[in-house]
């Protein structure tokens, strides 16, 4: 008695093929009654960026003014600055050297003791 023969041939699977039917039905099912809500929530998304666009560009353009209108002001403000402290200095030589002194010696001692202080933590 000879064994039969195994053979590696595919045979169509009853289950497998009951089971891609079955999945494709799900699939036409379910994807039937969502695709309308799905294309409806496409177009009011399509809709949100088309009436939101014009909003932002205002938007965008008024922080760019302000923005504008800030830096000219504060260039105005630094050019007063700048004329006060020379007329200070026409006016009042002596006491604008003796303050630049101050600054410039407060400014070594401070600087002396950051050094000192980061040299001591290692």
């Amino acid at each position: 008695m000879t064994p039969a023969p195994i053979t590696t041939a595919a045979k169509p699977d009853a289950r497998g093929d009951t089971l891609a039917r079955a999945s494709e039905r799900l699939h036409e099912s379910t994807a039937s009654p969502t695709r309308p809500a799905l294309d409806a929530l496409i177009e009011d998304v399509g809709q949100v960026r088309a009436d939101v666009r014009p909003a932002l560009n205002e938007f965008t353009g008024s922080v760019e003014a302000m923005a504008r209108d800030s830096a000219r002001r504060m260039g105005e403000q630094a050019l007063g600055l700048q004329e006060a402290g020379a007329a200070f200095v026409r006016t009042r030589p002596l006491q604008s050297l003796m303050l630049a002194a101050g600054l410039g010696a407060s400014l070594v001692l401070v600087l002396r003791l950051l050094s000192r202080a980061s040299a001591g933590g290692r």
